[in-house]
């Protein structure tokens, strides 16, 4: 890990699959880092951001996913994954209004990228 740090320090989208594998593989500590490490080299890295903040919510920082997935819809508006994290980030604190209009902005990002 450190020699890929290193070697590819200011290459967002590297960290990004290897924040994916470590989540896929169950490894959330790692995926965490790996996520970090991204937004670090590359602060404008909308998938970056969705990661991170699902990789919160997944911990249970509510705040931290919500912030993430805020920046990573500035970021980019159809960001899909930052909607279905403040989606449920929204319904576990109770903002279900909220929570609903994210839930019908992720489908229609969903919507969007299905269309040619």
């Amino acid at each position: 890990m450190l020699r890929a740090r290193q070697a590819d320090k200011a290459d967002a989208t590297v960290w990004l699959a290897l924040a994916t594998l470590a989540q896929l593989n169950g490894d959330v500590e790692r995926a965490f880092s790996h996520a970090q490490a991204a937004v670090e080299s590359d602060q404008e890295h909308a998938p970056a951001w969705a990661i991170l903040a699902s990789l919160r919510l997944a911990t249970g920082d509510a705040n931290g996913a919500a912030a993430a997935a805020e920046h990573a819809l500035r970021l980019d508006p159809a960001q899909r994954q930052a909607c279905q994290v403040l989606a449920v980030g929204y319904s576990q604190q109770g903002r279900d209004s909220e929570a609903r209009q994210m839930a019908a902005r992720s489908r229609a990002a969903d919507l969007s990228a299905a269309s040619p």
